[in-house]
């Protein structure tokens, strides 16, 4: 992740608009160890009260520049839409004359909230409040952190795609990978369906993924996360925008990769049905554990939730996928590895 940020060498500079700065700074740092930080604390915050986008702009404006000149090459905010806006106004018309070298990177409320539940609980530290989290037999306090986070994939249901070609954009997951290996990837996440109407592996994306659709971002971010080779495979809510039938086919490809422990975090149960073992929470509290067929017997909120989904399943369909093309050997032309011993299904 570092090695491919926008950036010279420097600190990363921190600015807390009141929108999660602190926790931005205790996640960014855990997950960027090797950078310094500058933090631009509460006397920088903006007035309380109604204020015009004016107003937003002007001190949002002086913080940012104010860690450029402290020396920070990348400037991380959070923000509500209103410093969003701001924040865009200042990429697009004062970073250019200033300095097109330097970045800013605003991060919305959501995903602050986010950054501090992984940091404190699942993707850096995976660490216990009792008994203990295995990654392929062993404790996760026994793993070289940086080898735990390279060994665990996640899919967000909103990701990130970038300006460039799709090859570009796969290779995130992993640089070397050959196009035999791309390709298998965009088989297995039901890419190509649509690889071809998008101009191949060559084809160019926008910004954010600008010219295919939701599902077909999720699908993309799938395969991506695919290359990797991850031990651990977390699906959360990844599929969302994915029609059902196209989601049953990607969960079905997924299965057949050997000794790969997947996490499926979802809201519909057709996502999770299949799952060796589902937990079923309830006001974050576990309710219920077990497979879809003894939860379907014995859990009454489980029963409520499958008795209105299906209820309704016929309305469900609505995503962007269509069932052609989708094959159904996707790694049948590249050799599989084999990324850990002891994978199951959990949702």
């Amino acid at each position: 992740m570092s090695e491919r940020l926008p950036m010279t060498p420097g600190p990363i500079g921190i600015f807390d608009s009141g929108y999660g700065g602190l926790t931005i700074l205790h996640g960014i740092r855990q997950l960027l160890p090797q950078y310094d930080y500058v933090f631009l604390g509460d006397n920088a915050r903006a007035p309380y009260g109604p204020r015009s986008f004016d107003v937003v702009y002007d001190f949002t404006r002086q913080a940012v520049f104010k860690l450029f000149r402290m020396g920070c090459q990348l400037v991380i905010l959070g923000c509500n839409t209103a410093s969003a806006k701001a924040l865009r106004t200042i990429q697009q018309n004062d970073l250019p004359q200033w300095d097109p070298s330097r970045r800013v990177l605003g991060v919305i409320r959501p995903t602050v909230e986010a950054i501090g539940h992984l940091t404190r609980n699942g993707h850096v530290g995976l660490l216990a409040t009792e008994g203990t989290v295995k990654v392929g037999g062993r404790d996760v306090r026994d793993y070289d952190l940086t080898a735990l986070r390279d060994a665990v994939g996640i899919v967000l249901q909103k990701n990130v795609l970038f300006a460039g070609t799709v090859r570009e954009n796969l290779q995130w997951g992993n640089p070397q990978a050959s196009d035999d290996e791309l390709l298998a990837a965009c088989r297995a996440a039901c890419v190509d369906e649509f690889l071809d109407r998008i101009g191949g592996l060559d084809g160019e994306l926008g910004q954010g993924g600008a010219g295919v659709s939701g599902g077909q971002k999720q699908r993309l971010c799938i395969a991506r996360t695919l290359l990797k080779h991850p031990r651990v495979l977390i699906f959360d809510d990844s599929t969302s925008a994915v029609d059902m039938a196209t989601d049953a086919k990607i969960r079905e490809h997924i299965a057949r990769i050997p000794d790969t422990t997947v996490l499926i975090i979802a809201q519909r149960i057709a996502s999770v049905m299949d799952a060796d073992r589902i937990v079923v929470l309830d006001d974050g509290r576990v309710h219920g554990v077990g497979t879809h067929e003894e939860l379907l017997a014995g859990d009454n909120i489980y029963q409520e939730i499958y008795a209105s989904q299906m209820e309704f399943a016929g309305n469900v369909d609505a995503g962007d996928g269509s069932d052609d093309g989708c094959a159904n050997n996707p790694f049948s032309s590249v050799p599989s590895r084999l990324p850990l011993e002891g994978g199951e299904r959990h949702a």
